[in-house]
């Protein structure tokens, strides 16, 4: 392989490896803007994983993508996931609501 197609064979891995997950840019897409428009770029984190978990397997059936909504309590250690510690600042929730509704809205419309 050459330098010069190496830029081709980065974008054919990323395309396979996101089509391993199941991933779907278009919703991702959708999911960004709305969470630009409703929050502003300052509280958006552009950290992506691979998740490939449970989530995956519904994956197979509907359209979706991860998404991180900021649930930490601001006055206590951020615990793990999946640990009998772990707590959530349910006032995010609304907004987490929110933006699904707005994301739904606009993939229905």
């Amino acid at each position: 392989m050459t330098l010069a197609e190496m830029p081709d064979r980065i974008q054919r891995v990323a395309r396979g490896i996101a089509q391993s997950a199941y991933a779907e840019p278009e919703i991702e897409g959708r999911l960004r803007r709305h969470a630009l428009a409703l929050v502003g770029a300052e509280h958006i984190f552009g950290r992506r994983i691979a998740g490939l978990d449970d989530v995956a397997y519904i994956l197979q059936k509907a359209p979706g993508c991860y998404l991180f909504l900021g649930g930490a309590e601001p006055s206590k250690p951020i615990q793990q996931h999946h640990q009998a510690r772990f707590r959530i600042d349910e006032s995010v929730m609304p907004l987490g609501l929110e933006l699904a509704l707005r994301v739904i809205d606009d993939f229905l419309s």
